[in-house]
């Protein structure tokens, strides 16, 4: 393991990191140790390989060693606050921005998945610790970048990776740091402003169309935008709209 303590030349919140070569889960590891962060800093934990990768819905998540990103931010919120699971979103609008300046046109499967070409290149899985005063926000993020086509065609969705679309590889901290950078500005901003500051660039960036067919669980309806909140808005067969602020589009 190894730890650094860093701040980033843009007006941005200071950030500790831990990195290791192997690890069972990032985000099973910051909530097994989260007593231990600086309250007032984001604690970064990333990893070479994960061993027990999880995804959302108790799902694995593949993770081959020194091929793709693995990274799980943990910080600390004040538990009053009601827009807690917007910070997922604000983590991908991250993600979007830094794949943007790469020359990746990548778009966002409502909550949080992050899609090239339709297929899936990263997922988000946020967790939450009630903690003493404070919420304890456990973010992680598993990102695509050098996985192969055969790794690839073994997931059981459509997958890819910045390799599979381009054919050469990357530097992961070259993908990693500038993310790390854009999430840890737009993190104090929401902190400080709330998700309306970022609710245009999020309905922008989704790839859902107005009255495609959804289905979220065991509810369908059409889709019809995204609410200020960051909530689905879809469209009942009985004509009225709903809200939806958790689950899967299948």
């Amino acid at each position: 393991m190894i730890k650094n303590s860093q701040s980033f030349k843009q007006k941005t919140m200071k950030l500790d990191s831990f990195h290791f070569d192997t690890i069972g889960s990032t985000n099973t590891w910051a909530k097994e140790n989260y007593s231990k962060f600086d309250r007032h800093r984001i604690t970064l934990i990333t990893a070479d390989q994960q061993t027990a990768g999880r995804g959302r819905h108790k799902r694995t998540w593949m993770s081959p060693e020194k091929q793709n990103i693995y990274a799980t931010f943990t910080f600390f919120m004040d538990p009053s606050r009601l827009d807690i699971c917007n910070v997922p979103q604000i983590l991908a609008l991250s993600v979007q921005e830094t794949l943007i300046d790469k020359g990746f046109d990548s778009q966002i499967k409502w909550p949080n998945d992050i899609l090239l070409k339709k297929k899936k290149l990263g997922g988000i899985l946020c967790e939450t610790i009630a903690d003493p005063l404070t919420v304890v926000v456990v973010l992680g993020l598993g990102l695509n970048i050098n996985m192969p086509m055969d790794l690839l065609e073994t997931i059981d969705q459509p997958a890819t990776s910045l390799l599979a679309e381009v054919g050469w590889t990357y530097n992961l901290q070259s993908i990693l740091k500038p993310l790390v950078g854009n999430f840890s500005k737009n993190l104090e901003q929401f902190l400080k402003e709330g998700f309306s500051s970022f609710v245009d660039r999020f309905r922008q960036m989704i790839i859902h169309q107005e009255n495609d067919l959804l289905k979220i669980g065991n509810q369908t309806g059409r889709f019809m935008g995204i609410a200020d909140d960051g909530a689905l808005i879809i469209k009942m067969d009985n004509g009225e709209n709903q809200k939806i602020y958790s689950g899967e589009i299948l």
